[in-house]
């Protein structure tokens, strides 16, 4: 005699799990609650791979969230919100992205999470990240020295941080791999001809550079991408007001698969330039 089937939750572990992966975090862990068998199901750390939290989770539920993180074993992304600009400290933060150390190749911070250099310090233990994102961030000379451990990193993310230019040399310095790189809006006078004249000799593969509102961006900045980064796909320079119209004929010339051009709010743009960006036959996106 065949056994009835009494719906969904008679559905072999299998399916479950392929269903599952195609449900966003908050359908899992509201599906979760179903039953002990969906519960158990949930926590197959193949379906957390990526993983988000928000600081009002973490100050709510602590314990549990982190009792959950041990059992997650091969989270490779994590995104840290903080929509309710709730106060969490640092430390648990950083004992829950801790948890997922040896696996974790994506870390991204929403700007409205609070961290300080003393925070950074605990990530340099993340030597497997390639990716980041800090925006924000009120680093120090220790900060920088802590960032610089993380030597796999081939995107990073540092919009609006404080610090020198010479404080970005000797941390761009320390990578030749990196593939984005996003420094716009830094502290002022930070990014100029020496600090992009170092990333891009170390790091000839880069595609994409994001160096908005930098006061001291200008042609000679200009002609460094275009000499080290021939190969570049996207750069962004919006508001850099000390690029002229050769540095940006100079660099269109020699970056000839630019796929994505931000341009605006350049005063001295001229009709040679547009000219010269219009024989790029690979471009997709121009803000001007």
């Amino acid at each position: 005699m065949t056994q009835e089937f009494r719906g969904i939750v008679d559905l072999p572990s299998e399916i479950f799990l392929m269903i599952y992966q195609h449900l966003n975090q908050t359908d899992r862990i509201r599906l979760s609650v179903a039953c002990k068998r969906m519960h158990e199901l949930c926590l197959d750390p193949g379906l957390w791979t990526e993983f988000i939290i928000d600081c009002m989770a973490l100050h709510q539920f602590s314990p549990q969230i982190l009792s959950f993180a041990t059992r997650m074993c091969e989270v490779e992304s994590v995104k840290v919100t903080n929509k309710y600009m709730v106060k969490v400290s640092e430390q648990s933060i950083a004992e829950l992205l801790l948890k997922f150390q040896t696996s974790l190749i994506k870390l991204e911070f929403s700007d409205e999470v609070e961290v300080t250099t003393r925070f950074i310090d605990k990530l340099r233990k993340m030597d497997k990240l390639e990716s980041l994102e800090l925006p924000g961030l009120s680093l120090t000379k220790t900060g920088y020295s802590s960032l610089s451990k993380l030597t796999r990193l081939q995107k990073l993310r540092i919009p609006s941080c404080t610090g020198s230019s010479e404080e970005l040399i000797n941390l761009l310095g320390n990578w030749n791999n990196l593939k984005l790189l996003d420094i716009s809006d830094m502290e002022k006078g930070a990014v100029n001809t020496k600090v992009l004249s170092a990333v891009t000799k170390n790091n000839p593969n880069l595609e994409s550079l994001i160096i908005d509102e930098s006061d001291r961006v200008n042609n000679g900045c200009c002609k460094a991408i275009s000499e080290n980064c021939p190969n570049l796909l996207e750069l962004s320079m919006y508001g850099c007001d000390g690029v002229t119209e050769s540095g940006i004929v100079n660099l269109v010339k020699k970056c000839q698969k630019l796929r994505l051009l931000s341009l605006g709010n350049l005063r001295m743009l001229s009709c040679r330039a547009i000219k010269c960006i219009a024989e790029l036959v690979d471009l997709e996106y121009l803000d001007v």
